[in-house]
Formats: C-alpha cells, sequence, structure tokens
C-alpha cells in the first residue's frame, strides 16, 4: 500500500513539475547531512536539488523579500522560492553554508535558542549538535543567512499559556538580537502548532511568520501566515520538482 502511495504521489508530483504556478513556495529543512534521521536531508541529495534549482534559473530570495512584496502588493515572480532551516542544526553551518555560498542562495535559519551549543543524542540513537554562537556570527558574515527564532525551549506555543508563549518568543527574539547584533523580525513555529493566541502574540513580536501548512504564497497572503513545504529524507527527486512548482499535496 505504501509503494502505491509513493508511485502515485510521484506521478502526480511528476505532472505538477511541468506548469508554473503563480506565487512563491518556502522550503523547509532541518538537517542536511548522512544521518538516518528523517528529518535530515542526504547531503549529495541536498546538492542535486540545489543545482537543479540553478540550471532551471528559479528566483532564489530572501525570506524578508518575500515578505517586503507581500506587504508592498507587488507581483510575485514566477518560481519564486525560499530556503529556511529549522532549529538550527550545526550540519546548517558544515554543510549547507558552503553549497549555498556556491550558488548563491539566500536563506533563512529558525534558531531554538536554548539548544545553542548543544549536543544531543536523537532517537536512533545518533548524536545531534546545534550551532554555537560563534558558528551563528561566521554563517552572518556573507550576508546570504538570515536567522529567526524558533522559539526558546522548542516548545509548542499551543500547549502553553499566554504568559509563556510571551516569554518563549522574547527570550528567543532577545537572545538572537544580542548575538547577532541584528533585529530579529522572523520566526517559525516550533513543530508548527499554534492556536488563536500564540498567533495573536506572535504577530505582535515578529513581522514574519512561517507555518508548516503546505502550499504556494499568493500575493493576497499575510507575512504573519506564510506556507511551507517540507522536505525530508522522504522526498525523492521527482516529487521535488513537483513540489518546487505547486507545493506539497
Amino acid at each position: 500500500m505504501a509503494i502505491m502511495k509513493n508511485s502515485f504521489k510521484n506521478l502526480v508530483y511528476f505532472i505538477l513539475s511541468f506548469f508554473n504556478f503563480k506565487g512563491a513556495v518556502i522550503l523547509m529543512y532541518h538537517s542536511v547531512g548522512d544521518n538516518s534521521e528523517l528529518a535530515t536531508v542526504k547531503l549529495k541529495n541536498f546538492k542535486k536539488q540545489l543545482d537543479y534549482l540553478k540550471k532551471r534559473k528559479f528566483n532564489v530570495i530572501k525570506l524578508s523579500e518575500l515578505a517586503r512584496i507581500i506587504e508592498s502588493g507587488e507581483k510575485i515572480q514566477p518560481k519564486t522560492i525560499c530556503f529556511t532551516f529549522d532549529d538550527g542544526y550545526q550540519d546548517n553551518y558544515i554543510n549547507v553554508l558552503p553549497l549555498l555560498k556556491k550558488y548563491d542562495f539566500p536563506a533563512t535559519i529558525f534558531i531554538s535558542t536554548a539548544l545553542i551549543e548543544k549536543i544531543l543524542t536523537s532517537e536512533n540513537g545518533e548524536e545531534v549538535k546545534f550551532l554555537s554562537e560563534s558558528e551563528i556570527r561566521e554563517i552572518l558574515k556573507g550576508g546570504l543567512i538570515e536567522f529567526g527564532s524558533h522559539s526558546h525551549n522548542h516548545i509548542k506555543l499551543s500547549n502553553i499559556e499566554e504568559e509563556a508563549v510571551i516569554k518563549e518568543l522574547n527570550m528567543s527574539k532577545e537572545i538572537l538580537e544580542k548575538i547577532t547584533s541584528k533585529k530579529i523580525a522572523s520566526m517559525s513555529y516550533p513543530s508548527g502548532r499554534y492556536d488563536a493566541k500564540s498567533e495573536n502574540i506572535a504577530k505582535e513580536i515578529f513581522k514574519i511568520i512561517c507555518t508548516v501548512e503546505p502550499g504556494r504564497v499568493i500575493k493576497k497572503d499575510k507575512s504573519w501566515r506564510l506556507k511551507r513545504n517540507s522536505i525530508d529524507s522522504e522526498v525523492g527527486f521527482t516529487q521535488f520538482k513537483g513540489i518546487i512548482k505547486f507545493g506539497r499535496i
């Protein structure tokens, strides 16, 4: 059954890849490396994805630029892509940054500030390292990468009280602004979880907010509720080519 479902998805994405649709597609990554975690995209696959975007002349822009376009009412150029990375894994510095520099592709990394410099063990027993303060500062030097908040403790904001949400978001913002010496204007919801309460609070603190709802960002959308499309180890190249045109289905 799983094989049939995946084959059907591949067929749909294959067809979608031949069409151009209005709006931008925001891609959501986590880790890029050679571990066996679901959220980790293999390095060779990530290289292939970037190479395809470059050769097919996709318009890869900063998330902040997309938000500016939306707020100004300007037309979103065809084949517009934004890269985002959640959590703040160290491999974003080791594996991702050199490739983004090579292709001159900008990106946003959303940091859970309590995880800075931490080393954890995954459910599969793999060692997981997170960015250090010095690595964050080094990443900023090239000007390609922007940082945003992913809360402080990576807590599902829909599960906690209003005061706790305010503390989580303000703390992460303050820590990141101290490290980067830059204004932090964006965030993504930890685990994609939010409710009306947490959204209303987030909108008061951040201008740009990413969800995990799939699809394309179009002209009428709001910068505080941006759709994103997960790219993980289960997304094959055929599916990737469909997602960057249409979003996930």
